[in-house]
């Protein structure tokens, strides 16, 4: 009985301790907001993952990135990304999903899924205080940890 008492409280506390580790993160939804960037979707190309992930991805690489004009000391132009953090990230899931439909871990269906869901929280949270939430996806390396975080993301 005692034993039993002792599993119990240490089952508990590592339970306790699982669920300290998953950050809660919220954030407001401004996915219905498209008017902020204008871009041409004919210039999205095409995706493994059809149409609509081009042009979302597009989208995402137009409101994250931005080209700053050469000058005279450094005379080409320069790639600038906005909040890199979440922008590679997003980008390093998109790659993670590509691998697990080829080697048919989940169906492209289900990957179509989870990439509409991390871009959609991408776009909607690129123009809010996201400074806590960067901070800990930067502790994240693994795709795996990376999805965990996004998967804790929830847009009001």
């Amino acid at each position: 009985m005692k034993s039993l008492f002792i599993l119990v409280i240490l089952f508990a506390g590592i339970v306790s301790a699982i669920g300290q580790n998953e950050k809660k993160f919220v954030f407001a939804n401004t996915l219905g907001d498209t008017s902020r960037v204008k871009i041409d979707y004919d210039l999205a190309g095409s995706n493994y993952f059809g149409d609509m992930i081009a042009r979302k991805m597009y989208l995402l690489e137009k409101t994250y990135t931005y080209i700053e004009k050469g000058t005279p000391m450094s005379p080409s132009d320069k790639t600038i990304v906005q909040k890199p953090t979440i922008f590679y990230s997003i980008k390093k899931l998109y790659k993670y999903y590509r691998k697990q439909v080829k080697k048919d871990y989940i169906s492209k269906a289900e990957a179509i899924d989870k990439l509409v869901r991390d871009l959609n929280i991408g776009y909607a949270i690129f123009n809010q205080d996201t400074e806590k939430f960067e901070d800990y996806l930067r502790s994240k390396r693994k795709p795996e940890e990376i999805e965990a975080v996004f998967n804790n993301v929830e847009l009001d």
